[in-house]
């Protein structure tokens, strides 16, 4: 009967929780695990284990202050001799200079997630755009989220997205299989259902303030040929066209208050229209 093979403790764990950053690396080489997983077992859990001593100590709220200082990034090289790790039972919890250096890789990941979130949380109208643009730069910075784009993010606003998805066409590519010309495919399809329907209500609402009003006789029997309103036929296509061709605005645009001002201009459409965007 086979022996059950006895699982042994890394000689960079010590009994008490313990890390050695001199034999971390070795013991990685030996055992053929990956360097962060066991980084991830040890600095991560002994500064979780050291969050929840200060929780538990009855005098919290005086050592919260000092618990923020001993994990700010900048400071972390100083927080050996920070006073709460000075007491005998906190000496579990502190860190060797080796292990700074292990633990300054784990905050340099949590600064990418805390930047992006402050970013996003700072607006008070967070949108796509601003949104759509941070995720992907914080694609480059974690390697571990590898998530595709969702196509119905770049119709919303296609001059944006336009603009960002060919200054950022290398990224894009790695994530993303659709091209350009097929989002500016589905923004069409959807904008013609869109521009359909109003289309239909602002024909009706002409004809019946035509037929109230009495029609006028021309002078020549050709004026009504000559200087009658041609329609246009891609006059969709033609508006489209013209509000991508728009400069992108600067970042401080009040969003809000662009579109109450512009929507006029870009699209030049009726009231109702107007409405209903």
């Amino acid at each position: 009967m086979a022996m059950q093979k006895k699982k042994t403790r890394p000689k960079s764990i010590s009994s008490n929780g313990k890390i050695c950053g001199s034999t971390l690396k070795k013991d990685c080489s030996h055992s053929g695990e990956n360097f962060e997983e066991l980084l991830h077992k040890t600095v991560l859990k002994r500064v979780h284990g050291f969050r929840i001593f200060v929780q538990g100590f009855p005098k919290q709220r005086e050592w919260f202050a000092q618990t923020v200082h001993f994990i700010q990034p900048n400071n972390y090289q100083d927080n050996i001799t920070v006073p709460v790790l000075d007491n005998n039972e906190c000496h579990t919890f502190s860190l060797k200079n080796e292990e700074w250096e292990q633990a300054s890789h784990i905050i340099e990941m949590l600064n990418s997630l805390s930047a992006a979130t402050e970013l996003l949380c700072g607006s008070e109208y967070p949108t796509l755009n601003s949104a759509l643009p941070i995720y992907l730069i914080l694609i480059k910075r974690l390697t571990s989220l590898k998530k595709h784009i969702y196509i119905c993010a770049m119709i919303i606003d296609p001059q944006f997205k336009m603009h960002f998805w060919k200054s950022q066409l290398r990224s894009i590519e790695q994530h993303c299989s659709q091209s350009l010309n097929e989002i500016k495919s589905i923004f069409f399809t959807e904008a013609r259902k869109f521009y359909i329907t109003t289309q239909v209500d602002m024909e009706i609402q002409t004809n019946n303030q035509h037929q109230n009003k009495p029609k006028k006789h021309s002078l020549n029997q050709f004026d009504d040929e000559l200087f009658c309103v041609v329609e246009k036929l891609n006059e969709l296509e033609e508006k489209i066209a013209r509000y991508l061709q728009q400069d992108v605005e600067p970042k401080e645009t009040k969003i809000l208050a662009y579109w109450l001002t512009f929507r006029r201009k870009l699209f030049q459409t009726s009231p109702q229209s107007l409405g209903a965007i």
